[in-house]
C-alpha cells in the first residue's frame, strides 16, 4: 500500500470516531436539555400548586377573620341582653308593687313620691320604646 492509501485508512476511522463522538456529545446534550426541561416542568407545577395553596389559605384566613368579626359584633350586641332582661323584670315588679302600695296611702309626702316615681317610670318606658322595647298586652280568654 502506498502512503496515501495508508493515510486514507488512518484518517477514515478517525473521521468515524470523530463523527460518533459528536453524535454522542449531541445525544448527551439532548438528554441533558430534556432533563432540564422536565425539572423546569416539575418546578413550574410545584410553583403553581404552591401558589394555589397560598391563595386558598389566604381566602380561608380572610373568611375566618370575617367570621370572628361577626361573632364579636354579635357578642357585643347581645351580651347584655340577659342582664337587661333581669333588671327590667326586677324594675317592673318593683314599680308595680311600690305604686300599688303608694296609691293606697293618703299621706301628702307619699303622694309626692308617687308622682316622682310615675314620672321616672314614664321616662324609662320612653327610653325603652325608643330602643324598640314595647310592652306586650296579654288578654286572657280572648282567641284570635
Amino acid at each position: 500500500m502506498s502512503k496515501k492509501e495508508e493515510n486514507q485508512k488512518e484518517n477514515s476511522p478517525k473521521k468515524e470516531i470523530k463523527s460518533t463522538d459528536k453524535e454522542i456529545i449531541e445525544e448527551k446534550k439532548v438528554k441533558k436539555e430534556e432533563l432540564e426541561n422536565k425539572n423546569k416542568s416539575k418546578e413550574a407545577k410545584e410553583l403553581e400548586t404552591l401558589k394555589r395553596d397560598k391563595l386558598l389559605l389566604l381566602a380561608e384566613l380572610d373568611n375566618k377573620q370575617k367570621e370572628f368579626r361577626r361573632q364579636v359584633e354579635e357578642i357585643y350586641k347581645y351580651s347584655n341582653k340577659k342582664f337587661v332582661l333581669a333588671v327590667l323584670d326586677f324594675l317592673v315588679d318593683l314599680e308595680e308593687r311600690a305604686l300599688k302600695a303608694m296609691r293606697g296611702d293618703s299621706d301628702k309626702k307619699v303622694q309626692n313620691h308617687l308622682i316622682g316615681i310615675e314620672m321616672m317610670r314614664n321616662n324609662l318606658w320612653k327610653i325603652l320604646e325608643s330602643e324598640g322595647v314595647k310592652e306586650i298586652e296579654i288578654k286572657i280568654g280572648e282567641t284570635t
